[in-house]
Parts: C-alpha cells; sequence; structure tokens
C-alpha cells in the first residue's frame, strides 16, 4: 500500500507539467477515530490528495481524490489495530478572505483496517458517505496549511497539512 501511494504521488507531481491550470495536491497527517458501542480507539495516518481546483471570485469548487494509509496502530483491550489504507472522494467548497480561507466537502471515504489478539489476524473495511470542514493559510500564491475535521458515520478524522496549488 505504501508503494501505490509513493506512486500515486509521484505520477500526480510528473503530471503537473501537462496539466498545470487549476491542479491542487496536498499531504498530511490524520488522526482516525473510531467510536463505536463505548469503544474509542485512535490511529494515525499519512494522506495525499490530488484535486483539480476551479475559482468563481473568492469561491471555490474542488472536486479531490485522497489516499492515506497507516502510521501508528493502537491498541484497546489486548486488541492491536490498525489502519491499512483508505481512499476517497470529496467535493470541497471553499470561501477565502485575504490569506485566511475555509471550507466544508461532503465526502465518500472507504477504509480498510485489521487488527490483532492472542495470534488471531482479522481485517474489515467499510466505506460511508460524510462531511468535513476546515480551515487555511495561504503563505503564497501556491503554498498553504490548513486544519480539518471530517465526521463519517462512527469515524471521526482530524488533519493538519499542506496544500499546494499548480
Amino acid at each position: 500500500m505504501k508503494k501505490l501511494l509513493t506512486t500515486t504521488l509521484l505520477l500526480c507531481a510528473s503530471s503537473t507539467a501537462a496539466y498545470a491550470d487549476g491542479l491542487v495536491g496536498g499531504v498530511g497527517l490524520t488522526r482516525l477515530s473510531l467510536e463505536n458501542a463505548g469503544i474509542d480507539i485512535g490511529m494515525n495516518a499519512l494522506q495525499g490528495t490530488v484535486g483539480y481546483q476551479m475559482d468563481f471570485d473568492g469561491f471555490s469548487l474542488t472536486p479531490e481524490f485522497r489516499l492515506g494509509t497507516g502510521i501508528q496502530d493502537a491498541e484497546f483491550g489486548g486488541v492491536n489495530f490498525d489502519i491499512k489504507n483508505y481512499y476517497g472522494v470529496n467535493l470541497r467548497a471553499a470561501m477565502e478572505v485575504g490569506n485566511v480561507y475555509g471550507f466544508i466537502s461532503p465526502s465518500y471515504t472507504h477504509y480498510k483496517l485489521g487488527g490483532s489478539a492472542a495470534g488471531s489476524n482479522f481485517d474489515g473495511s467499510n466505506g460511508d458517505l460524510g462531511v468535513g470542514v476546515g480551515a487555511g493559510y495561504r503563505f503564497s500564491g501556491n503554498l498553504s496549511a490548513e486544519a480539518s475535521y471530517e465526521w463519517i458515520n462512527d469515524v471521526d478524522i482530524v488533519g493538519v497539512g499542506l496544500r499546494l496549488t499548480f
């Protein structure tokens, strides 16, 4: 999975010369928290995004694709949990005032989790609709930092990242 993420990011970066107008990409750290039946489990992931931003006088729409993989496992009740991978699509609507912007983003995300306990391994996956909100600060014409929160059924995703506009 890590090879797939690296390959995807390299392909996106190498294709910017051919499709530069409105292309955006980003990388960030996320924390996925699962809250189900009184169980609260948090795991960290590395996420990459690529999209195409369409600007309309201070307002923008950006369809995006994202791909992530786990970088830190969690333990609960003697069971180790990890994020195998996740991917998703979203439509991000943003409003910018000066160098500050806010966004809302309906999404679909599919995630695959794994676990192990007492020598047994298991995997499970799920996909669901969600909604995210966030804010960012544009340092220059093409570099921004942002923070976000997304809710997908029983999964909360909090993230920070860098975003490049090409």
